[in-house]
Parts: structure tokens; sequence; C-alpha cells
């Protein structure tokens, strides 16, 4: 391809050869005015020369198919500008709708210099099997057509069975490409005036979040004003669907997530913009809903829980007494009306989940009581050990903190259990071994740091507190693996499973700031 800079500069200086001062250049643009000849118009000839006849204007089309409708497309050569490349122009309720990767393959005549960065940018050994790599580019780029938003997909489909290379969909960086081969966007407002600009297009979608248009706002009160309830007791509102259209925009539905939502301690039925928010309001809606049907259930349980008494002279070196019921029914009160499947969304299931919880109930108070008191003897008995490992007081109180019983899953405490029985034989070999001991701690220790390491923020969601407290069960259970074998471990522990676990707490995404896309009020 010709160096268009340098094309520019030859057209221009031939159309204004005899130009040498403003004065000249003044007169010769009123003579050619008055002609009425587009002189200072260039075709493609002036700007490709003898590539002019194998240009494709296909291949840069004025408008690209988003949906059902057709949306205008402007180019710009500016390099180093904030408008070089691509310019999508995109009214204002379908930029809130539309995926961005739609676009990213729109304009044809792009495609074949996106692949040929995506596969440089590919780790030597895959970018090694696909050598030579430009002609590579243009065969892909001819044959792989976007499918809806399924292009990458296609791409490694073709690479696969054209050259018999496996390439990873997370091998491919296409948030790297440079930016004249990512389409820059264009957020219009009424009368088609710009509201933001910019190539992320969720950054947008942010900037503009309290801007409002006719359409969508009329569509979310009617949507809101049919479903949305107020104060509910009971499950009154019906079956509820995961999703509802709320409107169409040019072929791209406008979704609602309809979800039980906890304000102010009263549960509301409402609608959300985004499938996670809903989804966690849901949980918290449903939870909130049980308890208020199971009232007179939970303060029976309440009272039972005096019985905790009896374990009043061990718990006393934890926390006061009245903490230990507190912590106690709150524990009781989580297991039950925290479901292990996804929450109900139906009248039926929700009924038949209460019920399921009301059976449950009874005899549960007993049950902790037991499970309580086998922990707390074993804790005294390691309070008492005569030979304690080092730092062995350490681990019991990370273990056996005040107000345990607060934050230590119901199920988990028969477990809880296990790892103070392997302290204690831990403490007999270390006695008669401490080298050996030593050496045991080494295959544990590094993981025991790199939990410690990991810094859970205050507004980190369920899913991540989750991921970090299954990390620090497996890590005890390795701990009884290495320490204490004849135990037993709940399930398989390895090296390889606690790496699988550190990695998914680390590629946990931030924590999304609150969402603020519910329907206007």
């Amino acid at each position: 391809m010709p160096d268009l800079d340098q094309a520019l500069h030859r057209a221009y200086a031939e159309r204004l050869s005899n130009v040498g001062s403003v004065a000249d250049l003044n007169h010769l643009l009123h003579e050619r005015q008055t002609e009425g000849t587009p002189w200072l118009c260039l075709d493609a000839a002036d700007l490709l020369g003898e590539h002019a006849g194998a240009f494709d204007g296909h291949a840069f089309p004025d408008a690209v198919a988003v949906g059902t409708q057709q949306i205008p497309v402007a180019y710009d050569y500016a390099p180093g500008d904030e408008r070089d490349g691509v310019t999508v122009r995109l009214p204002f309720t379908l930029a809130q709708v539309i995926e961005p990767h739609l676009l990213d393959w729109a304009v044809p005549g792009l495609r074949e210099p996106q692949i040929l960065h995506l596969l440089q940018a590919l780790p030597k050994d895959l970018r090694r099997a696909l050598m030579p790599l430009a002609p590579r580019a243009k065969e892909m780029a001819q044959a792989v057509k976007p499918s809806g938003s399924a292009f990458l997909p296609a791409l490694i489909r073709f690479i696969r069975e054209r050259y018999g290379v496996e390439v990873p969909g997370t091998a491919w960086s296409v948030e790297l490409l440079p930016a004249h081969l990512r389409p820059r966007f264009e957020i219009l407002g009424r009368e088609n005036q710009p509201l933001a600009r910019g190539r992320d297009l969720r950054a947008l979608r942010v900037e503009l979040e309290s801007h409002d248009t006719t359409i969508e706002s009329e569509a979310w009160r009617s949507a809101v004003a049919r479903w949305e309830r107020y104060g509910l007791k009971d499950w009154t509102c019906g079956d509820l669907p995961d999703r509802i259209q709320v409107a169409d925009v040019a072929g791209f539905p406008i979704e609602a997530f309809p979800a039980l939502h906890v304000e102010a301690g009263e549960v509301s039925l409402r609608l959300f913009r985004s499938a996670g928010s809903a989804i966690e309001a849901h949980a918290g809606g449903v939870r909130r809903l049980l308890e208020m049907g199971l009232q007179r259930e939970l303060a029976w349980l309440e009272k039972d829980l005096r019985s905790l008494a009896q374990w009043r002279v061990l718990y006393i070196t934890i926390g006061p007494v009245d903490e230990l019921e507190s912590t106690a029914f709150a524990n009781l009160r989580r297991h039950l009306l925290t479901p292990s499947a996804a929450p109900p969304r139906t009248a039926a299931a929700f009924a038949a989940l209460r019920e399921s919880i009301r059976a449950a109930i009874r005899g549960l108070a007993p049950q902790l009581s037991e499970r309580l008191g086998e922990i707390l003897r074993l804790r005294q008995a390691i309070l008492l050990c005569r030979k304690p490992y080092p730092r062995m007081r350490e681990d019991l109180d990370r273990l056996v903190p005040a107000g345990f019983l607060g934050h230590v899953p119901f199920d988990r405490l028969p477990h809880l259990a296990r790892y103070l029985k392997a302290m204690l034989i831990r403490a007999e070999r270390a006695a008669v071994n401490p080298a050996k001991d030593r050496e045991k701690l080494d295959r544990v220790q590094p993981w025991i740091d790199a939990l410690a390491a990991i810094r859970i923020r205050p507004d980190a969601t369920d899913a991540v507190r989750a991921d970090r407290d299954a990390l620090r069960w497996l890590i005890e259970e390795f701990k009884v693996s290495v320490f204490a074998q004849e135990l037993g471990t709940a399930g398989t522990v390895s090296p390889r499973t606690l790496e699988q676990g550190l990695a998914a707490l680390r590629n946990r995404p931030a924590p999304a700031s609150p969402d603020r896309s519910q329907a206007p009020r």
C-alpha cells in the first residue's frame, strides 16, 4: 500500500503548484469557485495510484448492519489523533443494549490487519505453527465471516480445521489491537447531537448512566407499574421469570430482571437491569421472606439454645456466654435460610422450601450443642497440652476464635473438630521428632502464607468470600493429610487442588460499582 501522507502531499502539490503566498491561494480559490469544479477533492486514484483498481469500496461501507438498523460509519486517517480509524455513530438507546464485540469486526476491510496483529501477538509456539503470518491472515480474512458475535470462535475453528493448530480463546489479545483497528463509538442523543465519544463502550455507558431517553424511560415506567410490588409479607407476587423484555431497539431487546429485594427490612419485587445484580438481590430477598414466614419456629429455636449454657465453663476462656447463644442462633439461622440450590422463583417452590426448613428446625439445637461440646473439649485439651508444637496456640486461635460460631458454617463444625484432633496428633509427633515436623510444615506453610496475603475488600461479593472460605478449609484439610493422615480428609486434597483454589480466588474480578441501573422511580 502507498504512503497516504506522501500521496496527499503529492496530490495537493500538483493542484497548488503556482501558489506562493496567501494572496495567491485566495486568488486561485476565487477563480476555481466560479468554475464550479471540485478541484480540491481527491478520489481513489489520487491516493492509491496504481493500486486504485484493487480498492474495494464495499470493504469500507458507509453503514454497517446492527440488528435491524443500518448504523453510519465514518473513517478518519489521523495518526496519533483520537479520531484515527473507524467511528461508529450509535443512537443512545441502541448503545445501551448492544454488545461492543458485535462491532469489533463489522468493517470487512479491517479484518485482515486485525487478524495479522492478533496472530503476531500469539505465544511463540502457536505463532511459529502459523508462519508465514501475512498470507495466513489474508486467507483467514477471506474465509472467516462474522456471524453475530461469534467471529473469534469461528476463527479458532477455522485455524484448527485448516492448519491443525489449537489456539485457546485466552490466547487472543483483542484489547491490545492498535486504536485505529478498534471501533471508536460516538453516542448520539436526540436530534443526533453527540453525547460522548470513545473506544470503550462500557465506560461510555457509565459516563451517560444518568442520561435518559423518552423511549427507554417510558418503557421502564410501564414495566415498573406492571411488575414491581412493595411490602411483601409472603410470596404473593406470582411466579417470576428470569427476565422480561421491556422494549425492542433495532432488533436488540431492552431487558429487565425481576427479583426480590430487601429494602429497610421490607421485601419488595423490583426490576434490575443486570442479571448479576438481580441474582444477588434475590437471594437476600428470599432469605428475608423465609425469615418472616418462620418467625414462630425461629423464636422457639432461639429459646432451645439456652441449653448451651452447659458449656459456659469451657467457653468462658473464649468469650461471654451471651455471645455463645447469639452467635449460635445466627449460625443456625444462616444454615436454615441459605438454600444450597438456587433461590426459588415460583410460589410453589418457595412454599416447599419453607416447609422443608420448618421440618429441619426440629432437633437442630441438640445437634449444635453436641458439635459445640466436642469442639470445646478438644480446644481445652489443646490448651492443656504439655508439649505443644511451635505456635500451636496461634493455630488454635485461628480455628476457634471469639465468636467462631458466627462465621464457621453449621456443616463445617464436625470438620472443625477433626482439625483440632489433627493438632493434638501433630503435637504428639512433633515432641518425638521435631525435625520431621518442620519438614512437614515446609509443605504447608506456603499455602498458609498465600492465603494470608490475599486481602478481601469490604465490598467484596458473596462469591469472593465463598472462594476464600473454600480455600481456607481446603488448606486445613491439607494440614490433616500431612500431619494426621489417619483421620482422613473430606474429599481429595493436594497441592494441585490448592493451586486451583488459589487461582480461582485471584482471578475473581473486582467488585462492580453499586448497581444504579434499576428502573427509574
